[in-house]
């Protein structure tokens, strides 16, 4: 279906290459001000790619490809970014990388109630030595860093853009109703990550 409009929010895609194979994580950011899609990408590495952001988790052998954003105002073409500007272009985490289809689930919690105002995010290019010895979970110290490391990425992204968040964009239709519903945003709260090893499958565009 075609992408909906919400107004002042972009999708971003953020590429990245885990263990030879493409990863992608698509999240949306509301940026008021009317910033072009270029400094939202621009934004969106830096925070990704900050020290203390969500490559402090992923291991070294994770390369950071780019970032391909669209304006949800249904007229602007996409616009791809690089992420030459960030603190770092690779992963940071110096371990044995785990299977590229293994990966941390985060929970994107806001203060609206239902599925469609909650979201999910896979996070892939973790290591070994973040998991139990059985390697069937991540440590419970993988999981706090996860939280840290995301507040670090909201924060880069305002400071980057006064007034940017991250949120979850909700849209499409029910395909056994065809019932519909109308485009909102809305801006992550909290972040919870699983201890589970969760699947990165299917999600590699």
């Amino acid at each position: 279906m075609a992408l909906p409009v919400i107004d002042d929010v972009f999708r971003c895609a953020i590429r990245q290459t885990v263990s030879g194979k493409n990863a992608v994580n698509v999240i949306h950011v509301f940026a008021p001000g009317s910033p072009s899609s270029a400094a939202v990408a621009a934004a969106v590495a830096k925070a990704w790619g900050d020290d203390a952001g969500p490559c402090l988790l992923q291991a070294t052998g994770v390369t950071l490809d780019g970032v391909d954003v669209t304006a949800l105002d249904g007229v602007s073409p996409s616009v791809s970014g690089t992420f030459g500007l960030a603190d770092n272009q690779t992963g940071q985490h110096s371990a044995f990388t785990m299977p590229a289809g293994d990966a941390m689930c985060v929970a994107l919690k806001t203060d609206t109630r239902g599925r469609r105002a909650n979201g999910r995010l896979f996070l892939a290019g973790l290591c070994s030595n973040q998991m139990e010895t059985n390697q069937q979970a991540w440590l419970g110290a993988t999981a706090s860093a996860a939280v840290t490391a995301f507040g670090v990425f909201a924060t880069v992204l305002d400071d980057e853009i006064t007034g940017a968040l991250h949120v979850v964009a909700t849209y499409g239709e029910n395909p056994d109703t065809e019932e519909t519903w109308t485009p909102a945003a809305y801006p992550i709260l909290t972040y919870s990550p699983s201890t589970s090893v969760a699947s990165q499958r299917r999600r590699d565009r």
